[in-house]
């Protein structure tokens, strides 16, 4: 089975559809997504930063309290998802999700990756890679 879509909310869409789809054919359940953790791990220095690709850039802060992640468009450019300093829950080193009240906005999962130990060089934000600038 196979969803394609044209951006949007296309994780959130492909679990509420597949879960249902595979619990009634195949009498599969589908595992949760990834949960944040209780407490704050250390070195999240390693994301924090601004990422940027050819529609938007996306700032990772480190607040008193935990991750905030800021997401805007470029000039220009209507595609993408504007969010204003929202702050993050911690899954792992490599994870975090937007803690907000609005659904969408709640299970989107960034992931960060790179070979330099000390900062990521990327982050995925749905489908889309975002460069360290």
């Amino acid at each position: 089975m196979a969803l394609l879509t044209n951006g949007g909310d296309a994780t959130g869409l492909f679990r509420e559809m597949f879960a249902a789809t595979f619990a009634r054919l195949g009498r599969v359940t589908m595992p949760q997504p990834p949960q944040p953790v209780k407490r704050r791990p250390t070195g999240m220095e390693w994301i924090t930063g601004r990422y940027e690709n050819l529609t938007g850039i996306i700032t990772i802060t480190e607040q008193k309290n935990g991750i905030a992640v800021e997401v805007t468009s470029k000039p220009g450019m209507l595609a993408g998802l504007t969010v204003t300093k929202t702050p993050a829950r911690i899954i792992n080193r490599h994870m975090i999700n937007l803690d907000s009240e609005d659904k969408q906005l709640a299970r989107t999962i960034l992931t960060f990756e790179g070979d330099n130990q000390t900062q990521a060089d990327f982050v995925n934000m749905g489908m889309r890679l975002y460069r360290r600038s």
